[in-house]
């Protein structure tokens, strides 16, 4: 045989060659396309997951922060239920009752400790988000303007207002404008023995 005759056997193979060369660079491209777009749903998954993390995060601490408050106040209740006499829960009692010098001291201290919860809920409820103040705040508000017209809570609150958060300061501020004063009835003394 000669050279010509081998020429067309060889030909169709350079072709084939050609076109399996192409075929792979057109693979190649949708490889590096495909890894491109893999990369970038990973990065959007990556993200989807992060913010996720971030709101669980961030009920967990809602959560942590409405189990404190609650606490909170519920140990002020339980000092309430042991001196009822104090006039430091949000119902009036019965009758007036002047307190010893001592009860006193115990009355100023339970009004800093309700003033103290009634900042943590303000903090609280002032940085969260709409749906939990728009069900919580009201109950609170409506709480603190039940102590707004005591004597002996304005007193305190005149005494140590510089010690708590700036804005509410200017919130609690408001409050005690808004509720006049509560006209305080002739006191009946106790006994001695009686006062704790």
């Amino acid at each position: 045989m000669t050279r010509d005759d081998e020429t067309p056997a060889t030909a169709p193979s350079t072709s084939l060659w050609s076109s399996i060369h192409r075929n792979i660079g057109t693979i190649k491209d949708y490889a590096e396309l495909m890894g491109a777009v893999l990369v970038l749903l990973g990065g959007i998954m990556a993200y989807l997951q992060y913010v996720d993390g971030q709101r669980k995060e961030q009920e967990d601490l809602g959560e942590r922060a409405y189990a404190e408050l609650q606490d909170s106040y519920f140990e002020f209740l339980q000092i309430c239920l042991q001196y009822p006499e104090l006039d430091c829960y949000d119902r009036r009692p019965l009758g007036a009752v002047c307190l010893t010098e001592n009860q006193e001291r115990q009355q100023t201290i339970l009004y800093a400790m309700i003033v103290s919860v009634f900042e943590r809920a303000f903090v609280r409820y002032e940085v969260s988000q709409p749906p939990r103040r728009a069900q919580q705040w009201p109950g609170w508000v409506k709480y603190m303007e039940g102590f707004a017209d005591r004597e002996g809570l304005r007193a305190v609150w005149a005494d140590v207002r510089d010690e708590y958060d700036a804005g509410f300061q200017v919130f609690f501020d408001g409050v005690l404008q808004r509720v006049p004063v509560a006209k305080t009835p002739a006191c009946t003394p106790i006994d001695a023995a009686a006062a704790r």
